[in-house]
């Protein structure tokens, strides 16, 4: 016998796992059961590599019971989560990322008030927009118009200006504000 030739190729099986919920007590154990069972499922998806000829192709495909519309090939290499395993084969640490450590934010104490807590999730850079922003916050919590309160027992209470203070309505002094811009 001699090798004329080497293609790359992954095949994708089903893996339904079927465990019922009802009748489970213990899930892990259900689930060691059926995970050995998932590799013998049948053929779903087939990658070859773009250079694999149409004999080698086709005859996969019947070895897998699939049809022309279950192969893709691919451009490059085929069953990339082999490429997960590569970072643990070389050891370079200043390669990888520090490790992390879960825990709260120094200013997320449990003494904190976190409905006063405004995040972002992406940084703000201009000073100009961060004054802005800072600015808006405070005329939204500062509203004594618009504002409902949370209780204790989970109900919802309008807060009113006491006699004391003015009415601050944060959607009217916003709306003003833009009037003045235009």
């Amino acid at each position: 016998m001699k090798v004329t030739g080497y293609h790359q190729f992954h095949l994708t099986r089903n893996s339904d796992l079927s465990v019922d919920e009802e009748e489970i007590v213990d899930l892990k154990h259900a689930l060691e059961g059926e995970l050995p069972a998932r590799r013998y499922g049948s053929g779903v998806r087939l990658e070859a590599a773009d250079n694999c000829p149409a004999k080698i192709a086709d005859f996969l495909l019947k070895q897998f019971n699939l049809v022309q519309n279950n192969l893709y090939q691919v451009n490059g290499p085929v069953n990339l989560n082999r490429l997960m395993a590569l970072p643990d084969l070389v050891d370079r640490p200043d390669l990888t990322f520090p490790g992390f450590m879960p825990g709260l934010p120094g200013s997320l104490t449990p003494n904190s008030n976190m409905f006063r807590r405004v995040e972002t999730c992406f940084p703000i850079d201009s000073k100009k927009l961060q004054e802005q922003i800072t600015t808006d916050l405070e005329l939204y919590l500062s509203d004594n118009v618009q504002t409902w309160i949370l209780d204790s027992s989970g109900n919802y209470t309008c807060q009113q200006p006491t006699n004391n203070n003015e009415p601050i309505c944060a959607q009217t002094a916003l709306l003003e504000q833009m009037a003045e811009k235009v």
